[in-house]
């Protein structure tokens, strides 16, 4: 099964009939894909400084929030350094 057709299923099984979360997946996952070496170093880095809090079942998760935050944030909207800092305040607050 190729790529394109594991990411067709779950669109289909999820019941994403709406083009831009469709398109938004896809992009996603490929990112996955093509940055899966510098992602993988970056979460072992994680999990070598923060093992005691952190899930290994939770790894897709940081997966993807790692993808988003290193590649996508200017595609989301939060990628000046303003915003990046209160998003840090805010989430080392909330810990």
């Amino acid at each position: 099964m190729t790529l394109d057709t594991h990411i067709d299923t779950f669109l289909e099984n999820q019941k994403i009939d709406d083009e831009f979360e469709a398109v938004f997946v896809k992009q996603v996952v490929y990112g996955l894909n093509r940055y899966k070496k510098m992602l993988k170093v970056a979460l072992s880095a994680l999990y070598f400084n923060e093992s005691g809090r952190l899930l290994r079942e939770d790894n897709n998760t940081y997966l993807i929030f790692a993808y988003l935050m290193f590649i996508r944030m200017d595609d989301l909207g939060y990628g000046t350094p303003t915003i990046l800092n209160a998003l840090f305040v805010l989430l080392t607050f909330f810990q």
